[in-house]
Order: structure tokens, then sequence, then C-alpha cells
């Protein structure tokens, strides 16, 4: 499937916020994800802020192939890419960011886009 809203620079820029989100945690050996104790108040909330200052300088549509591409990397319909676009499409609402930026982004995208060879536009 070829995107025709979201560009490889949008996804990076999601999911390098991501990556600097998800530094903020570690996981137990119980494999309970937790707040790293060692994360500092202020960059704990700018790591987020960040999070959300991404998906909101997206396009709806660009945030409803981001949705579809994080569905695949979670499992979703099989990882069927073009299953999970339609059922993004039709669930689009003003809440779907707010609900994208709760996610484990970094870890759903890059496995959405290894396991769906979506292309991006440049």
């Amino acid at each position: 499937m070829q995107f025709q809203h979201l560009t490889s620079s949008g996804l990076n820029s999601v999911i390098s916020a991501a990556a600097a989100r998800a530094s903020h945690y570690v996981t137990q050996p119980s494999g309970v994800i937790e707040r790293s104790p060692s994360s500092n108040d202020v960059e704990y909330r700018q790591a987020y802020q960040n999070v959300l200052n991404a998906l909101n300088a997206l396009p709806d549509g660009a945030i409803i192939e981001l949705q579809a591409l994080a569905w695949a990397g979670r499992g979703d319909n099989g990882g069927e890419l073009v299953e999970n676009y339609d059922t993004s499409r039709m669930r689009f609402d003003s809440t779907t960011r707010e609900y994208l930026y709760k996610m484990p982004l970094q870890t759903y995208l890059q496995t959405g886009l290894a396991r769906s060879g979506a292309v991006l536009r440049s």
C-alpha cells in the first residue's frame, strides 16, 4: 500500500518523539513497563508533549494512515494494512490523536512498516 498523506519525515518525527518518550520507561523482569525512577519530571512531560506535537503537526489523512500502520504493527486484523486502513478511516474522529498518543508508537510503527512493506512519500 502506498500512503497518500503520511510522509517519511512525518513518520520519522513521530517515531523519534516516541523513542524519546520510551526512554523514560523501564521493563521490569515481570514484563510490566514502569516509569524509570531516574526520569526527570520536566523531561518526562516534555517527551510526552513532543509526541503530541508531532501528531498534531500531521494532517488528518496522515493520522488515519499512521493509525492503520500502528494497528498493523500491533497485529490487528492479522497485521493487514489495507483492512486496518479501512477501519481507521471509519473510526477517525477528534480523539484519534489522543488515542495514538497513549500507544507505544515507536514499536508499533516500526513493526508495522516491517510487516506491511508500506511505501511513504518523501
